[in-house]
């Protein structure tokens, strides 16, 4: 069972389709209890080519390491489990400035696996509004399935909700200043009044955003919003009323 630690209190919780996130890989092959081959998707014996049901298959990393039956239900209760450990507790930060680093986005619920407690539930939703009341935000470390992920845990838009930040894919404090820098360029726009220097300015960022290798997912989105603008610039269809009214809504794209 999952559940956030905070401090001694640990509260059961869920995230929402993880079963169908990279968390839920194991790393096992399956192998037929009959010939100790390995068994595929078709479910048949690479020995004897007798059909296997799932009661006849077993796993493990290779056919020297099978697991017996003792040890796939320990290591079940080990997968099926985890902690969200919380780090630290910090003020409400400024999430816009994180979305060029955020990898995955998961809501969070109460448990309500078989035996669960209505004073969990109660404890999750209370441990939720002291968040939300309090403006706070919790750096955590998810442990699951072996693997470790750092994220923040804050509620967004009424749900608790996790962020999940990369260990290794910005690991160059240099790349990490830059892609920030490019970030708040993006936010100052609307205080731009040269639209000569803005549009030097946001056609460098498209230059140097495209070469993004990792941030594909919002890539696109931001582009067409920031070449939309530079076309309107280079048409002098943007005036400085536009600049003051629209223009968070023409080119953030974070709002």
């Amino acid at each position: 069972m999952l559940s956030i630690q905070l401090g001694l209190v640990k509260i059961p919780c869920m995230l929402v389709n993880y079963a169908n996130s990279r968390y839920s890989t194991s790393g096992l092959h399956q192998f037929s209890s009959c010939c100790s081959a390995r068994v595929r998707q078709k479910k048949i014996c690479e020995d004897c080519g007798k059909e296997v049901n799932n009661i006849e298959i077993r796993r493990g990393l290779d056919k020297d390491t099978i697991l017996s039956e003792g040890q796939e239900e320990r290591l079940k209760e080990v997968l099926e489990s985890g902690i969200i450990e919380v780090v630290s507790i910090k003020e409400d930060i400024n999430l816009t400035n994180l979305i060029p680093f955020i990898q995955k986005t998961q809501l969070i619920l109460p448990s309500i696996n078989k035996g669960y407690k209505k004073t969990d539930i109660k404890t999750f939703f209370s441990f939720k509004s002291a968040l939300e009341e309090l403006n706070k935000v919790c750096f955590v470390k998810l442990i699951q399935r072996g693997l470790e992920h750092l994220g923040i845990l804050m509620v967004y838009n009424g749900d608790l909700t996790f962020f999940e930040i990369p260990f290794k894919h910005y690991n160059n404090l240099k790349e990490i200043i830059r892609l920030k820098e490019q970030v708040d360029n993006v936010l100052r726009l609307d205080k731009i009044n040269n639209p000569t220097e803005f549009k030097a300015q946001a056609e460098g960022f498209i230059n140097n955003f495209s070469t993004e290798k990792g941030l594909d997912e919002i890539e696109e989105k931001k582009l067409l919003l920031l070449k939309k603008f530079v076309s309107d610039i280079r048409d002098n269809v943007v005036t400085e009323e536009l600049q003051e009214t629209n223009i968070n809504e023409e080119i953030n794209p974070f709002l």
